[in-house]
């Protein structure tokens, strides 16, 4: 259980990291209406990667559930694992690119 809340926060704050440096180009930018341009191009480019480790997101269910058989456990829990630390990666990102659409937009 520890060693999962240490891998949560690692790359939690990857992503962080990650939006620090949207916020320095927002300040090189000086326009406030590119933050939700910005990071939903960031977080959206690791939401993407983690859709493909996914493996089976845009293929046909019946050669999907082919691969879950024939797939070893060992290589389903690795691409699991990718998935999840993009996902983790991109959810800070997310996050502030949707609370800014909202804050400025609407």
């Amino acid at each position: 259980m520890f060693q999962r809340k240490n891998f949560m926060k690692k790359y939690l704050l990857i992503g962080i990291i990650i939006l620090i440096v949207d916020f320095i180009a927002l300040v090189w930018l000086q326009d406030i209406n590119f933050i939700p341009k910005i990071t939903g191009i960031t977080g959206g480019l690791f939401l993407v990667l983690a859709i493909i480790m996914t493996g089976g997101t845009f293929n046909d269910p019946d050669s999907r559930r082919l691969d879950i058989a024939v797939e070893s456990r060992e290589s389903l829990k690795r691409r699991v694992t990718w998935s999840t630390r993009f996902l983790l990666i991109s959810a800070p990102s997310m996050f502030v690119c949707i609370l800014s659409f909202i804050l400025l937009f609407w």
